[in-house]
């Protein structure tokens, strides 16, 4: 067996060759009005419009774009050690970051799984030519120097074709457990508006409801409500702690955008030893909000004695409200979408939800027996939820890691694709957790 860097032991039949021998590099020209084609880090290259438009980075000459023809090898300089690499099915124009070749005596799609595979080894970051993060320049250069094994074209042919059956299996599965659990969320955020006395707000809403300087969301959740429930104000029922750590050893607690409060984990980056004493204390069933991400799920009622950073908030919950029900009522959906409403921008700062904003929020209130029963029927949906999510995301990262090793192994020669389909199909489903 020889050994390849990235991809380890390769069948000795194979021959091993220097990606300059039989990559050929094009250069085409485009026209401005072709449609711009994208390398995903997915491995997908298609026609941006296949997939999104927001978030990219415009350019306004496209100065140094160039034309890409489907059937070609993509690689991206700066996302090619992330996955970037693919064969696009699409004809348009690229930015000049990306490189384009064919492979004369080749498959690109063998080619593009073997530097995937190469790439998600962590052997092209260790390439990188800078020391900042997205500096890893997996340029033209760099891929000439690169190393891979090489069969005859029949073989690269018949192994792309079954990988490219596997992988479309495995993804497909992949793509069905993520569709069921965002059909679980929604059925979730259904069962949560029920509970919480907004049933109609499924419905078109009138948006000219007012409340001070609160309107829209909030105020029409807060409508919609029984008529019996008791209409009050945020900071009519809560009571807001300054209590801080000051020298004691009390440990530090984070809040999780899922809605709970954890152990900070070592892996975070460690608060100034100065601020330690200004941390904020918390309490069992102290509510703890971070109005920097309020409109991204940065609320929850705590379950343990911790501190938290003072950037946040605590508040102890008083009388007329049953912490767990604050809990599930302002994280529900017209209340995020109030947090949101109350932002500028999604900077760190811009995103901020200012304190007399989260005051005056209007709240419906049933009697303290009534929210208690619907804060228990909310936690047990909550739990079967995640419980039934984190079953699915397992399942799915053992499906992708499967997806991984099998491309490994055909791309390596480490079995013959020819006489291994049914057993790679086999072992392939059986990271899927069972049946859908």
């Amino acid at each position: 067996m020889t050994q390849v860097p990235g991809l380890g032991f390769v069948d000795d039949a194979w021959p091993v060759v220097p990606c300059r021998r039989v990559l050929e590099r094009k250069r085409r020209g485009c026209q401005i009005d072709e449609p711009i084609v994208t390398a995903f880090r997915d491995g997908q290259v298609t026609l941006r419009n296949n997939r999104r438009v927001e978030g990219f980075t415009e350019a306004d000459k496209s100065i140094g774009y160039q034309g890409v023809e489907p059937g070609d090898l993509v690689v991206h300089s700066m996302d090619g050690f992330a996955g970037a690499i693919g064969v696009s099915d699409s004809r348009g124009r690229m930015s000049p970051v990306v490189h384009i070749y064919r492979t004369p005596h080749g498959d690109e799609r063998f080619v593009a799984y073997i530097l995937r595979t190469v790439a998600a080894s962590g052997l092209v970051t260790s390439l990188a030519k800078g020391i900042r993060e997205r500096s890893t320049s997996f340029d033209p250069g760099t891929l000439a120097d690169l190393t891979i094994p090489f069969p005859p074209l029949d073989v690269q042919r018949r192994i792309a074709d079954f990988l490219d059956d596997q992988v479309r299996l495995m993804d497909g599965i992949v793509g069905c457990r993520q569709e069921q659990a965002r059909l679980l969320a929604m059925r979730y955020e259904s069962f949560l508006l029920d509970q919480l006395g907004f049933p109609s707000m499924e419905q078109p809403q009138e948006t000219g409801i007012q409340y001070g300087n609160t309107s829209l969301a909030a105020g029409i959740a807060s409508v919609s409500a029984p008529s019996a429930w008791k209409r009050v104000r945020f900071k009519s029922v809560v009571h807001r702690s300054s209590k801080v750590r000051g020298s004691s050893d009390i440990p530090l607690l984070s809040l999780a955008s899922a809605g709970f409060l954890r152990p900070r984990s070592d892996d975070q980056q460690p608060p100034a030893e100065e601020s330690l004493p200004r941390y904020l204390v918390v309490e069992p069933d102290d509510l703890v909000i971070n109005p920097m991400w309020l409109a991204g799920g940065g609320l929850a009622v705590s379950s343990s004695f911790g501190a938290v950073s003072p950037d946040y908030r605590v508040f102890q919950v008083g009388p007329l409200a049953e912490p767990r029900f604050l809990h599930h009522l302002l994280r529900c959906r017209p209340y995020r979408d109030q947090y949101l409403l109350y932002t500028r921008a999604n900077t760190t700062f811009d995103r901020r939800v200012a304190q007399v904003d989260i005051d005056s929020l209007p709240l419906s209130l049933p009697p303290l027996t009534t929210q208690r029963q619907i804060a228990e029927e909310c936690d047990l949906e909550d739990g079967r939820c995640r419980s039934t999510t984190a079953r699915m995301e397992a399942q799915n990262s053992l499906l992708q890691e499967r997806k991984r090793s099998l491309i490994t192994a055909a791309v390596t020669g480490e079995f013959d694709v020819s006489s291994a389909s049914a057993r790679a199909a086999d072992v392939a489903l059986s990271g899927a957790g069972g049946a859908l």
